[in-house]
């Protein structure tokens, strides 16, 4: 994979429209048209929200698709239960595994998605959109 430079990063971040923005809307105070520069102003704030927004959603939809053909039952409600912050103790009371059981089960996560640690684990969960039930709903 190529390395990326500055501008990949500002065009992908929405940074580079803003910049754009940005300079049309001073250029437009220094004509003095102010007309021109709050509206466009709202609505490019408008844009990039929205487009942040799909953004993510996209994101955690590819990410719950591939953590649902990737992890068994049991791994993902363990996974889910590390994004909860439980300790293996307390996932293994909750799903009734033994502690090696439940140890196995993170294992598995973070060798199936190249992870390092449990939070690591919590992360992919979380971008998932899988905690976002109630703390109870495994």
């Amino acid at each position: 994979m190529p390395r990326r430079g500055v501008r990949d990063w500002l065009v992908d971040s929405g940074l580079f429209l803003f910049a754009a923005v940005f300079g049309v809307m001073t250029a437009a105070e220094r004509l003095d048209l102010p007309a021109l520069g709050v509206p466009l102003w709202a609505f490019y704030l408008d844009q990039v929200a929205d487009a942040q927004q799909r953004t993510r959603e996209a994101i955690a939809r590819e990410i719950h698709d591939v953590l649902g053909r990737r992890l068994s039952d049991r791994e993902r409600e363990v996974a889910i239960a590390v994004g909860q912050g439980m300790s293996n103790a307390e996932i293994g009371a909750r799903l009734y595994l033994s502690l090696p059981t439940v140890k196995a089960h993170v294992s598995h996560v973070l060798t199936k998605f190249q992870l390092n640690n449990r939070v690591q684990i919590a992360l992919l969960v979380h971008d998932a959109g899988l905690l976002d039930g109630p703390p109870d709903s495994i």
